[in-house]
C-alpha cells in the first residue's frame, strides 16, 4: 500500500512543473484536457433527464417491480421491402468528350503527332423515363 501511495505522490510531483518550464508538448496535453472537460459538462448538460431514468439507475417504479411502461422496448414488426415504380422527368445531361490525336501534317510536309479533334464538353438529352426503385418500410404488427 505504502509503495502505491510512493508511486502517485511521484507521479503528482512530476506534474507540478511551474508553468515557465513546461514544454509546448505539456501545453497541448493541458488544452486536451480543457477541451475535454468542456466537452463531458456540455454531454452533461444535454443527456436527457427524466424518464424515470438517471446515471443509469431506475427512480421509482419499473420493470424490477413487475410494471413494463413499454418505452424501454422495441417496437414490435417487421421491415418490408417496397418496390415504386417512378417516372423520372427529362433533363440535360453534359458529357465530357476527350481529344482525338492523331498524325498530322505541317505546311512543309512533315509529319508530326497532335490534336484531330478537339476534346470539350456536350450537353447530351435524356428523355423521361420510368425506374423502379426499392425502399425500406417499417409494418407494425
Amino acid at each position: 500500500m505504502k509503495m502505491t501511495q510512493l508511486f502517485a505522490v511521484a507521479f503528482l510531483i512530476g506534474f507540478a512543473v511551474p508553468a515557465h518550464a513546461q514544454s509546448p508538448f505539456a501545453e497541448r496535453v493541458d488544452v486536451v484536457q480543457k477541451v475535454a472537460r468542456d466537452v463531458g459538462r456540455v454531454a452533461a448538460a444535454l443527456a436527457p433527464h427524466g424518464h424515470g431514468r438517471e446515471h443509469g439507475r431506475d427512480r421509482g417504479y419499473g420493470r424490477e417491480h413487475g410494471h413494463d411502461r413499454g418505452h424501454d422496448r422495441a417496437p414490435r414488426g417487421r421491415w418490408e421491402t417496397v418496390t415504386e415504380r417512378v417516372l423520372v422527368p427529362g433533363y440535360w445531361r453534359e458529357e465530357h468528350v476527350p481529344p482525338v490525336y492523331g498524325w498530322r501534317f505541317d505546311h512543309c510536309g512533315h509529319r508530326y503527332w497532335g490534336i484531330v479533334q478537339e476534346g470539350g464538353c456536350r450537353r447530351i438529352w435524356v428523355p423521361p423515363h420510368w425506374e423502379t426503385r426499392c425502399r425500406q418500410v417499417f409494418v407494425r404488427c
